[in-house]
């Protein structure tokens, strides 16, 4: 059994996984119609406001920009 695997190891990280906690977001906004900069600005935006609640993760539609 290879010793990477072994049970103290796999123990030890699930008790690291399990402690960290990560906020996440999945965003439904709409593009800025036929302005490809204005929905880069909205976006940023977003993630900024995202940002400030404490969002560590956030996904958006793709085909947002």
């Amino acid at each position: 059994m290879n010793s990477k695997l072994n049970y103290k190891t796999m123990k030890k990280t699930k008790n690291i996984l399990a402690s960290t906690i990560v906020k996440a977001a999945a965003v439904q906004i709409s593009p800025v119609l036929y302005s490809r900069q204005g929905t880069v600005e909205k976006v940023v935006k977003k993630i900024r406001e995202l940002g400030k609640q404490g969002v560590q993760f956030a996904t958006f539609p793709e085909t947002i920009v």
